[in-house]
């Protein structure tokens, strides 16, 4: 099947496939937010409108999304700008970085130190003393 196939005639306009369209009403709205959550993370600075979205995204019906809210929230509150955001955490709120490595995953954490901080992301760490994550095997 050919990607524009994937599209019936109202879906195609909204950008959901066929596939997505037939998934229930709560998960489908739960991943929309979920999107919503990480561009949030994306913006040069969340707004208090964002904020305010934000508190009410932290009473959804998903666990997934009340936890991404309120750690969006909370960096919301501690650097709301884009900008040197990563390296502010990391210096003033070292906890709060950890955190969200583990909640967004590793996978988020590579784009995000290649985009915002450069290739080498083992003098961050190192300077920042940020702890590696966990592979799941024992080094010795």
């Amino acid at each position: 099947m050919r990607a524009n196939e994937r599209f019936g005639g109202r879906g195609h306009r909204i950008h959901i496939c066929r596939d997505c369209q037939r998934l229930p009403r709560s998960e489908l709205d739960r991943i929309e937010r979920l999107d919503e959550l990480r561009g949030f993370l994306d913006q040069s600075n969340i707004s208090e409108r964002n904020r305010e979205s934000l508190k009410l995204l932290a009473a959804h019906e998903s666990p997934e999304v009340r936890t991404l809210a309120a750690l969006v929230e909370d960096v919301a509150r501690v650097h709301p700008r884009r900008r040197r955001r990563f390296s502010n955490l990391a210096r003033n709120h070292p906890d709060l970085l950890k955190r969200m490595i583990s909640i967004l995953g590793d996978e988020w954490w590579d784009e995000v130190s290649v985009r915002f901080i450069g290739s080498n992301t083992d003098d961050f760490d190192e300077f920042y003393s940020l702890p590696q994550p966990d592979q799941g095997i024992d080094s010795e």
